[in-house]
């Protein structure tokens, strides 16, 4: 009997091979041939699931997307059952940050896309989904704790500073608790005086056709 394929398990093993291309050699090395090489599979099996590279790169971009809210949504989770406006923002930050191994390559590979995008305004098109939904959803935690001031501002300062600290970290010119503590300061600047009143929120992934 024909063993049964996959076929989203092997558009993440196709997915997979861009990401170790990418951060061992940068993203334009991901060409059809060499992450079928990387991958372990025929060309012609790769072009089946993926007709042009621009496709390929689409998908890897868009699941290292669901990677980060998986990421996320595991350090909300961390805070405790209960789910205080600041904790619940503080988990969307630090979901961001390589703070270990895992996270720390999921970070290399973000960047990797977000050079790629300076130069491909079709990948640009993905990458910029992606800020508007942690600043939302850090947004609706600072009006939960703190309506009179503008939720919006505070979170896209939040955000910018956090991705400011993704690079610093990885080039190693901070320690990743020199970063958490940067956040922790920023987050005690936005909450103080927060009201008591608990709110859950996480990420979803984007769909984009």
């Amino acid at each position: 009997m024909p063993k049964r394929v996959d076929h989203d398990e092997r558009r993440q093993q196709i997915a997979e091979a861009v990401w170790r291309i990418a951060v061992e050699r940068g993203l334009a090395a991901a060409s059809l041939r060499e992450v079928a090489a990387e991958a372990g599979i025929s060309m012609r099996l790769v072009q089946y699931y993926f007709d042009t590279k621009q496709r390929m790169l689409r998908f890897a971009l868009e699941l290292a997307g669901q990677r980060f809210g998986d990421q996320i949504e595991q350090r909300i989770r961390a805070t405790g059952p209960s789910r205080e406006p600041r904790e619940v923002a503080r988990g969307h930050l630090l979901g961001l940050l390589p703070l270990d191994a895992e996270s720390r390559t999921l970070a290399v590979i973000s960047h990797a896309f977000f050079n790629a995008a300076m130069v491909d305004e079709r990948i640009a098109s993905v990458v910029r989904w992606y800020p508007p939904i942690i600043e939302n959803a850090i947004a609706e935690q600072i009006r939960a704790a703190r309506p009179e001031v503008d939720a919006m501002h505070e979170a896209e300062i939040l955000t910018s500073v956090v991705r400011g600290l993704i690079g610093s970290v990885l080039i190693g010119e901070r320690t990743p608790q020199q970063a958490v503590a940067l956040v922790d300061r920023q987050l005690d600047n936005v909450f103080a005086g927060q009201r008591s009143t608990p709110a859950s929120a996480s990420p979803g992934a984007p769909e984009v056709d």
